[in-house]
């Protein structure tokens, strides 16, 4: 049986531990370097209007932007890098806890770890354009003139602002939408490196989250558009599910479909690979 307590515990001791992984520090590095490249635009942009910009209402774009999104996964994928996280101190919390709840804290870790991401990035956003950014829950001046004008053309933006979102949600649903989105996405990516990682005892698990993450690159450049469905990291985008059933996307709710069975799947096979390996035993044998 699960101990929901001691599943608890195995994921804060896990989290405790990333602050003293040097990946964390490349990890932040790259993306202070990628938000500055993109954000700064948006800055020039606001300095020349001298008008704040809603960050509840930017973000959401920001998520749908296939290039940010590649970005921060790239950071998430070097932040988890070293799953199933296993060193010498984690042979003793496996025989303290036992191995089912030992996996249960390392799902709930990988979570965790991903929203405080998203939400870390979000916070970077924010002070990045400080003092031209609010909290607001209307679209404001700086995103409707965005959206609706060629306006981030001139300035050389490189995020797209389409109207599909706009004109399907108010900012405070379309963030928590969209983070939901990618927060199961991003998710079951490290899930799925964490069980590629898991049964070949290799760092493999990487390139297999990768390849889910370059899928939206792929399927709009080189595949008919209505191989999107085949990828969770296209319909994990706010702008794909605003337009609705089209020729080329599914409706919001086959959208959602996809990017939850991607999700419960690589939990379940995390779930599977554990009955069928000794921790305890990998390790000494590692």
């Amino acid at each position: 049986m699960v101990s929901p307590r001691t599943a608890w515990q195995c994921c804060l001791y896990s989290l405790s531990k990333r602050k003293s992984n040097p990946m964390l520090l490349a990890m932040l590095i790259v993306l202070l370097v990628y938000l500055d490249s993109i954000l700064s635009p948006i800055r020039a942009f606001l300095s020349a209007y001298q008008v704040p910009i809603n960050g509840v209402g930017l973000y959401p774009y920001l998520l749908a932007d296939r290039e940010f999104v590649m970005f921060c996964g790239i950071a998430l994928l070097m932040l988890f890098s070293d799953c199933p996280f296993m060193d010498e101190a984690q042979q003793s919390v496996i025989l303290r806890s036992g191995q089912l709840n030992w996996i249960w804290g390392q799902i709930g870790y990988i979570l965790l770890g991903c929203l405080l991401l998203l939400a870390g990035i979000f916070l970077l956003v924010c002070a990045f354009l400080l003092p031209y950014v609010e909290l607001s829950a209307q679209w404001g001046k700086a995103m409707n003139t965005l959206i609706q004008t060629n306006t981030a053309s001139r300035f050389y933006l490189m995020t797209e602002f389409f109207s599909p979102i706009q004109q399907a949600f108010q900012p405070l649903p379309a963030l928590f939408a969209g983070l939901a989105l990618r927060w199961a996405c991003f998710s079951a990516c490290v899930l799925l490196m964490f069980f590629v990682n898991l049964i070949t005892r290799s760092k493999a698990g990487a390139l297999a989250a990768l390849t889910i993450l370059i899928m939206d690159y792929v399927v709009e450049v080189t595949m008919p558009k209505r191989y999107s469905i085949l990828s969770p990291s296209t319909l994990a985008r706010l702008d794909i599910l605003a337009m609705g059933e089209s020729a080329y996307y599914p409706d919001a709710l086959a959208g959602v479909a996809v990017v939850a069975m991607f999700f419960l799947l690589s939990l379940c096979l995390v779930l599977l690979a554990h009955k069928r390996r000794d921790m305890t035993d990998m390790m000494i044998r590692d």
